[in-house]
């Protein structure tokens, strides 16, 4: 339901009850109406745990308001939505953080042989074979498929590069954590 002015509980009560349960059906709505799902809102919330003493702090939100007039109804929490709302946050805050990492590390790479052969000795220490010692490849921005390629090789050579990290205490790696 789109709100154009105040985004508050009594506002979004305001306006099911307008909409929903204002019509020549709304006995039969109200009767059959079994809950509300949502993504833990203070504006959509009926209450919440207080964890010091386990007490229930009610709020104002929707769920609440709609608890009062329909008792029968069962709150539910739309977890795949608040994954979702973690996930962009996520997204947001780190926003170009993860490119600027794709670059450091290919141009750490492709501007220095010896680096490339520290690399590629650290695998061997690694064990592994060397039909699966892999070099970092050079990200191009005008390139397409680029930026793809060399996150897909960073992602699986992570291990190796964390690795690396630890041999070669290089400062233009520091974004690498020292432990997995």
């Amino acid at each position: 339901i789109p709100l154009t002015e105040k985004k508050t509980g009594e506002a979004f009560q305001t306006k099911i009850n307008k909409l929903i349960f204002s019509g020549p059906e709304k006995e039969n709505l109200a009767l059959h109406f079994t809950g509300c799902c949502t993504d833990k809102a203070r504006n959509m919330l009926y209450g919440d745990l207080n964890l010091e003493n386990q007490d229930l702090i009610e709020y104002n939100g929707v769920a609440n308001r709609l608890l009062k007039d329909y008792p029968h109804i069962v709150i539910a929490h739309d977890y795949s939505h608040i994954c979702n709302l973690t996930a962009e946050s996520a997204v947001e805050a780190l926003k170009n953080d993860w490119l600027k990492i794709v670059k450091i590390i290919s141009s750490h790479f492709s501007r220095s042989t010896l680096n490339v052969s520290q690399f590629r000795d650290c695998q061997r220490k690694m064990g592994k074979a060397p039909s699966d010692i892999l070099d970092i490849p050079t990200y191009t921005e005008t390139r397409f498929l680029s930026l793809q390629n060399t996150l897909d090789q960073i992602l699986y050579l992570w291990d190796s590069l964390i690795q690396y990290k630890k041999l070669n205490e290089d400062p233009i790696l520091d974004f690498c954590p020292k432990n997995r």
